[in-house]
């Protein structure tokens, strides 16, 4: 865990609300651009990261600080995430949904038009793929590509090793391929 990590849980345990907010304002865009890739809704995903830090700081007091704090938050807001979208069984977005060109505007600095609309219609292509993908498969491709993880923290969220974390990817990343060339 990075040091200011360490240091904010630490008073956070001992009841500084500061510091606690300070890691919500780290990783509340991460953590909302996660849950929009797993769940393709703006409303579900406001939703899944504000639970994600609620319960985050309710089981502060269990985080084993030998792990990184924001694995642990990704591993929370990917069961909530995944949870939702099991309870909901989409598997494509809600007419009215937000669009993924939306949450592009909240979340990037702005090109010029004609790369917007491009950026925004490959965007658009690609989360609608991701969500034809299995959820395994739609979370593992999120951590690594959108999310950054390396191969270990995508095996820190999801509690699963290495080797079933490379296997998993290269299938997952197979699948999208095969999709998007449809």
């Amino acid at each position: 865990m990075s040091e200011c990590d360490s240091l904010l849980v630490a008073e956070s345990l001992k009841g500084d609300r500061n510091a606690y907010e300070a890691l919500v304002k780290k990783y509340e865009k991460k953590i909302f651009n996660l849950a929009f890739r797993i769940t393709n809704n703006y409303e579900d995903a406001m939703d899944i990261t504000q639970t994600a830090f609620i319960k985050a700081y309710e089981k502060l007091d269990s985080f084993d600080p030998s792990f990184k704090f924001f694995s642990w938050l990704y591993r929370i807001t990917t069961n909530e995430a995944l949870n939702l979208v099991k309870r909901n069984n989409r598997s494509r977005p809600r007419s009215g949904e937000t669009s993924m060109s939306v949450i592009g505007n909240i979340t990037s600095s702005q090109p010029n038009p004609e790369e917007q609309m491009i950026k925004n219609e490959t965007s658009g292509r690609v989360q609608e793929m991701l969500m034809r993908l299995k959820d395994d498969s739609r979370v593992i491709i999120i951590l690594k590509h959108f999310v950054d993880m390396s191969y270990n923290e995508i095996g820190d969220v999801l509690e699963i090793p290495l080797t079933t974390v490379k296997s998993r990817l290269y299938d997952a990343r197979q699948d999208l391929v095969r999709l998007l060339a449809e």
